[in-house]
């Protein structure tokens, strides 16, 4: 759910407020999700 917020172009203090999670949780979803995919393409 994170990553389809975030992919649609929502900022991260919106996600926040729409999830109730932290900004680190968030942050750290969205880094996980992109050296995956930096993994995936290399």
């Amino acid at each position: 759910m994170v990553m389809a917020l975030y992919d649609s172009g929502m900022k991260i203090a919106d996600i926040m407020r729409n999830t109730e999670l932290s900004r680190s949780t968030v942050n750290r979803i969205v880094k996980n999700y992109n050296s995956r995919a930096e993994t995936i393409i290399a």
